[in-house]
């Protein structure tokens, strides 16, 4: 058996005298390798476009006195992303690949140095454990792994999450740990997060407490996740449950 999933996403968003707009468009093709054992393979393919600009209009010169800066300065970019999940039972592995395109020279409008290769890897696994099949909790330990082709550093977010059912609904809450892979002893920062899902509408809350040499510009930052299922039961495949 298998399904498919198309998805699209948009934003806008301001910050100061910058601004940035774009829009994602995502295929997914999902496969049942056996329905009896919940064993499923997912692909998926995005495309991205990003257009990002500086608003000089809105500059004051007092602040900004480069005469060299006279008109708003504006860079757009396509790119594609890629990954594939397995999934077993409670166990999951995931690779994807982003930005696998190289940017196009000619969009350097802001620094001659800016990379040109934009690609990342990331591999996320993990496993749900219940102690038994009538437990309300259950624990879920997970790795996220990163690698910047641009500059080859790496770095791994660790996490679990406890979450607790309530039939259909539950409530979770856990922790994430990132660090660099060559300085596992110093952490990036560290995140509680909370969260539940009640019906088809999903909350959460994380505070990313920042533990390095930002946390002289920044004490941290909250993120706050909102979600609603729609078109649910629109397939009959398992892997979409």
């Amino acid at each position: 058996m298998k399904s498919l999933g198309i998805g699209v996403f948009l934003y806008n968003d301001s910050n100061g005298y910058t601004k940035q707009r774009g829009a994602r468009v995502s295929f997914a093709h999902h496969l049942t390798l056996d329905r009896y054992e919940d064993e499923f393979l997912s692909f998926g393919l995005s495309y991205n476009f990003n257009q990002f600009n500086i608003d000089t209009a809105q500059f004051d010169l007092l602040e900004f006195p480069d005469g060299g800066v006279v008109n708003n300065r504006q860079t757009t970019n396509h790119n594609f992303d890629v990954g594939v999940l397995y999934r077993y039972d409670k166990f999951y592995f995931a690779a994807n690949a982003s930005n696998l395109l190289d940017k196009d020279p000619r969009s350097l409008t802001f620094d001659i140095d800016e990379p040109n290769e934009l690609r990342n890897y990331y591999v996320y696994t993990g496993y749900r454990y219940t102690k038994s099949r009538t437990s309300n909790l259950e624990i879920e330990p997970s790795v996220l792994f990163k690698i910047f082709e641009s500059d080859g550093r790496s770095e791994t977010d660790l996490n679990v999450k406890f979450r607790w059912y309530d039939f259909e609904d539950y409530y979770y809450a856990g922790a994430t740990y990132r660090f660099l892979n060559d300085q596992i002893g110093n952490p990036l920062y560290v995140a509680p997060i909370v969260g539940f899902k009640k019906s088809n509408f999903y909350f959460g809350y994380s505070y990313q407490i920042i533990l390095n040499e930002i946390l002289g510009y920044s004490t941290g930052t909250h993120v706050v996740t909102v979600g609603v299922d729609l078109f649910q039961g629109i397939s009959n495949c398992r892997c979409t449950y």
